[in-house]
């Protein structure tokens, strides 16, 4: 089954446009919301995630500098919805509880593990540390990914964007140009790019677009762009 599985995944065709584009509607329906005020339509979460929204609202995890650094962590992992903090905040809660229950009750209970209950007590102290940890591990590997992916894609946008401004383009027109042309071969960078191009068309000052394009992806590289296009 395991294998069957690994062959289909290797040979199923994706398209990495798709969910882009999506993304990408989904920041601008919202930053028009913003602007226009409220009153618009919202989707009705799924009863899993509206049991987790109600616990991490009841807890007040959504406020804070805690959370305000988990939405920084999350966008430079290319996870950027609201969803996406409620489930990271969740699990950072629930995990450690999760794993150190499991364990103890592998080991004390069910009796999976022959160990004496010192060690028992240390595994299960141990499972509650790696149930604190694994969140934060496994968004800094995604965003860690992504900046990789996105500093290989950087030369071709680079290249692409001199040509679009040589031609006459706008800041924001060469963007969205750009991130087109690159949504196959570089996705990441093209997510970047083209959020970026929306965030100018909406946002009322324009250089906070390119500041959230610095914070999002917090590399030198894109720095440096940045501030070439400040100037």
């Amino acid at each position: 089954v395991a294998t069957t599985f690994a062959v289909w995944r290797a040979l199923v065709a994706r398209d990495p446009v798709g969910p882009r584009i999506k993304a990408l509607a989904a920041r601008r329906a919202m930053l028009k919301a913003e602007l226009m005020g409220p009153g618009g339509p919202v989707a009705a979460p799924s009863v899993q995630l509206g049991l987790m929204r109600r616990l991490v609202l009841k807890l007040n995890l959504m406020r804070g500098k805690t959370a305000l650094d988990a939405t920084l962590k999350l966008s430079r992992a290319g996870m950027r919805s609201k969803d996406a903090l409620v489930i990271y905040l969740f699990c950072r809660f629930c995990l450690p509880f999760a794993a150190g229950g499991a364990a103890l009750v592998s080991i004390q209970w069910l009796h999976i593990f022959q160990m004496s209950d010192f060690l028992g007590l240390t595994v299960s102290i141990l499972a509650c540390l790696v149930g604190t940890l694994a969140p934060g591990i496994y968004v800094s590997n995604a965003a860690s990914k992504r900046r990789v992916a996105i500093q290989k894609g950087l030369p071709d946008g680079l290249d692409l964007l001199v040509i679009c401004a040589e031609a006459g383009l706008s800041l924001d027109a060469a963007l969205t140009r750009v991130s087109r042309e690159l949504g196959a071969s570089a996705p990441e960078l093209a997510d970047e790019l083209g959020l970026t191009a929306v965030e100018l068309t909406f946002l009322p000052e324009r250089q906070k677009a390119l500041e959230n394009l610095n914070q999002r992806t917090n590399m030198p590289s894109i720095r440096g762009v940045v501030n070439t296009l400040h100037q």
